[in-house]
């Protein structure tokens, strides 16, 4: 482990026990593209793996509310661990995207009446 010298005497490159910031920070998964659909308020997000996921976005006000072209007017920040939307002001982490998606398959998969098994851990 590396001590930073600065005032703070951070630790510098520690693991993370956090799967999600796993996956992110020390897997380098990223985000590469996104695709916005106002109409039936969804997202989907391509990762640098080449797979991709989709999510609604109707629980983010601004996104909700926001035209095609704002959707569509967006920047990766922080080498694609987040985007930022200039027009409405709205930022999202990855982390807080892959979140969202996973909880979301988890409750549908709870709610439906399919019997395909969930893993929790």
């Amino acid at each position: 482990m590396n001590i930073s010298n600065n005032k703070e005497n951070r630790i510098l490159n520690k693991k993370s026990k956090d799967p999600f910031d796993i996956i992110i920070f020390e897997k380098g998964i990223r985000i590469h593209n996104l695709y916005a659909d106002s109409e039936y308020k969804l997202m989907i997000i391509l990762l640098n793996t080449g797979k991709a996921f989709k999510f609604s976005y109707r629980k983010f006000p601004k996104l909700n509310n926001a035209s095609q072209s704002e959707l569509s007017n967006f920047k990766l920040i922080g080498d694609g661990i987040g985007i930022h939307w200039n027009a409405i002001d709205e930022d999202l982490s990855l982390k807080g995207i892959i979140k969202e998606a996973v909880q979301s398959e988890a409750l549908k998969r709870l709610e439906s009446k399919d019997n395909s098994e969930l893993a929790i851990f």
